[in-house]
């Protein structure tokens, strides 16, 4: 594998995606050959000051952030004129292209929700997420779509790109009157320049109707056919074989007002645990999403239920099960004892 350059004791290897503001390498680290992934600041846009800013934003809030469902950022430097940042390379694909490798067939209902719950632990974090005073830094993903959220091969999920993300703490500042994101993952006020937490949630409840569905809901052929439709649009259509509890819980997350979605991530979440406990679905575990991955496509929906708090909290039927173990335990060591003295 030829090298395609350094930045600091990385060499790059392999270019593996772009951006509209970087590039991504995969790259090894100089001594312990550890692979790494590398977003290198795009020649062109390294000539201004408003992109460099924008960059080193992005670098300073994601080396902040440390979760399981937030793709982990180590550090970032410059090499010449180069700008990077060196993050965590997951080996797997990203919703979008898990979907494009289905033919756009949508992935069965266990197996999406369990997607969408790990990805809204993640968003929630960095909804929370606060200084060191605990004060909360307000921080807006602003780019939650299908290609931001990764799926490793070994079944973690993982929330990536906070290359758009705004910030109490921010530098740069947004610029009044720029629409930020993917037109077709645009909330309905982001087009007014009103953005917050509840924008992500929207952006989240987009990506929850093209996993199960395998269509874009504003999946227009322009930009400016995809705003009319965004402008236009009253709620989501109906997903033939879905659960009835998640066309509601897309309903909510879905809201053309932003007070009438779900009040948090988290609040997401549990609502989507409910409908897995509630349609009496097995939950989903890591080992199946890595099945998933690798190209597998399941008939039957997953039958274990040995992972159900990934997604909602265990049922209350296990405190019986508690108290009947113990009392056996208990009649068995009154036995033991009674032939003893026997």
């Amino acid at each position: 594998m030829s090298e395609l350059g350094r930045c600091g004791r990385f060499r790059l290897l392999e270019r593996i995606g772009a951006g509209g503001m970087g590039e991504i390498f995969l790259a090894e680290e100089d001594g312990t050959g550890r692979r790494v992934s590398i977003k290198r600041l795009l020649s062109q846009c390294a000539k201004d000051p408003v992109f460099i800013g924008m960059f080193l934003d992005e670098a300073r809030l994601a080396e902040r952030l440390q979760h399981p469902n937030v793709c982990d950022v180590f550090e970032h430097g410059l090499e010449g004129r180069n700008y990077y940042l060196v993050m965590e390379h997951i080996d797997g694909v990203s919703l979008r292209e898990l979907l494009e490798n289905r033919g756009f067939r949508g992935i069965p209902f266990p197996l999406a929700a369990r997607i969408l719950a790990e990805a809204a632990s993640g968003l929630d974090y960095a909804h929370r997420f606060a200084d060191e005073d605990g004060k909360p830094l307000g921080i807006v993903h602003r780019d939650v779509s299908p290609a931001n959220i990764m799926i490793a091969r070994d079944g973690r999920v993982k929330l990536v790109d906070f290359g758009l993300a705004k910030a109490r703490t921010q530098i740069m500042k947004t610029q009044p009157g720029l629409v930020k994101g993917k037109f077709g993952y645009l909330a309905p006020e982001q087009l007014l320049g009103k953005v917050d937490w509840r924008t992500d949630l929207f952006a989240l409840g987009l990506c929850a109707y093209e996993a199960v569905s395998g269509q874009q809901l504003f999946g227009q052929h322009t930009a400016a056919e995809t705003v009319q439709a965004i402008k236009a649009f009253s709620g989501p259509p109906p997903i033939a074989g879905a659960p009835e509890g998640f066309q509601r819980v897309l309903r909510k997350v879905l809201s053309v007002d932003p007070a009438a979605r779900h009040e948090s991530a988290a609040a997401f979440r549990a609502d989507l645990g409910e409908v897995v406990v509630s349609a009496g679905i097995g939950a989903v575990s890591a080992g199946e999403l890595a099945a998933l991955v690798a190209g597998e496509d399941p008939s039957q929906p997953p039958a274990s239920t040995t992972d159900l708090d990934s997604i909602a909290p265990p049922p209350s039927r296990a405190l019986p099960v508690a108290l009947v173990i113990g009392a056996i335990a208990l009649v068995a060591a009154g036995v033991a004892a009674w032939l003893a003295l026997s």
